[in-house]
């Protein structure tokens, strides 16, 4: 079945590795590689809205996939195939991260605490590599506040970000 689908598609979007792509082809390829990314982003919106280890690896896997295909250099309806498990896949890691902390922390890493009650936590600084005028210019940029003791808690968070927390008398 796969080989006749293959070779109906064969026309239109060149389907056998030995033969030179025509630029028709190609831009059939692109045609429907963008049609299908527009499915992927619609059915996984979540995906490409965070920046999560394996969500980052994800993205740059199906990017350069699509490239591939476009081009002639992965054979087009096995690489969709592939693509799509590979995102049923990031939705199997998601689903089990929402129901096991445990594994979310495996998938995802914990968050770290960079600021506690006003003061840094230099061993979390150093082992982030984030230095202090990092941290001030994200006090800055997020809450207009300028000291680290005008903090109760800044959180690097697991997708790279850096969250803050003020105390409570002072206004965000």
């Amino acid at each position: 079945m796969f080989e006749q689908f293959s070779h109906l598609l064969h026309p239109l979007v060149g389907t056998n590795p030995t033969e030179q792509l025509t630029c028709m082809q190609m831009v059939m390829r692109a045609f429907f590689i963008f049609v299908f990314g527009i499915f992927l982003v619609r059915a996984q919106k979540r995906f490409f809205g965070l920046k999560t280890a394996h969500d980052i690896f994800l993205r740059i896997t199906i990017a350069s996939i699509f490239g591939n295909i476009i081009i002639g250099r992965a054979p087009f309806l096995e690489s969709l195939v592939v693509t799509f498990f590979m995102i049923v896949l990031n939705w199997i890691v998601a689903l089990i991260s929402f129901h096991w902390k445990k594994m979310e922390i495996l998938f995802k890493g914990p968050h770290q605490i960079l600021v506690d009650n006003g003061e840094i936590m230099w061993k979390n600084m150093r082992k982030n590599l984030i230095t202090k005028d990092e941290l001030l210019e994200t006090i800055r940029l997020k809450t207009h506040l300028s000291h680290v003791h005008e903090i109760d808690k800044a959180y690097l968070e697991n997708d790279g970000e850096i969250s803050i927390v003020a105390f409570k008398n002072n206004t965000l």
